[in-house]
């Protein structure tokens, strides 16, 4: 590749590191801050002070991935975990910042990875958990892991109205399909009134 395309590729990648990290976390604050514990005037005071402070802790973590990305770091926790455990860590934050229940299903063992499929797969599930809060309300999230053939899956699901992906794979989905593709993975979005399903496919080495 010539050197204007790498630096354009680079530059697309810090894009969608900040959209699907910290712009994520930023929009989430942003939807809390119209949560009912803050506009309803019958709101208890302790409701409203830990809305605040949850929305506060969100915003505090953009700016350590923003610190992060400008820095050019990995998040450690997501280099030096098992995929289980990241898939893990991704459902449990999303849980904490949007106070919504995500069903979480793996497999008893999942293929060991390097570094970019492990940050490509949280980005994956942060993105279409957020996808699914902000299209879906949050009904019927859920993660799947399976491995079968070769081959890795990793699926957010949401039993929400569904969107049109026309309109709606903006930076952050084409962020997401473009950072799949350049590990060699799949990225497929199904939507519909029921509901929309995300899945990625990745080849592994198959577990002996």
């Amino acid at each position: 590749l010539c050197a204007a395309a790498i630096n354009e590729r680079y530059l697309r990648r810090i894009g969608a590191d900040l959209h699907d990290g910290p712009a994520q976390l930023v929009a989430l604050a942003a939807l809390r801050m119209d949560s009912p514990a803050l506009v309803d005037p019958a709101t208890s005071s302790t409701l409203r002070e830990a809305e605040i402070a949850g929305i506060h802790k969100t915003l505090g973590e953009a700016m350590r991935e923003i610190r992060g990305i400008c820095n050019g770091l990995v998040l450690p926790q997501i280099e030096t975990q098992a995929i289980a455990d990241i898939l893990r860590l991704a459902v449990a934050e999303h849980e904490r910042r949007t106070s919504t229940n995500v069903l979480l299903t793996l497999p008893e063992r999942l293929p060991e990875l390097g570094t970019s499929e492990k940050i490509s797969i949280y980005r994956f599930v942060q993105e279409g958990l957020n996808n699914a809060f902000r299209h879906g309300k949050g009904k019927g999230q859920q993660v799947r892991a399976t491995t079968k053939g070769g081959k890795l899956l990793v699926e957010v699901v949401d039993t929400g109205p569904g969107f049109d992906p026309a309109r709606s794979e903006g930076l952050g989905l084409a962020g997401l399909r473009e950072r799949i593709e350049s590990i060699g993975g799949q990225f497929e979005t199904l939507t519909g009134p029921g509901g929309t399903r995300l899945v990625i496919t990745l080849s592994v080495e198959e577990q002996p």
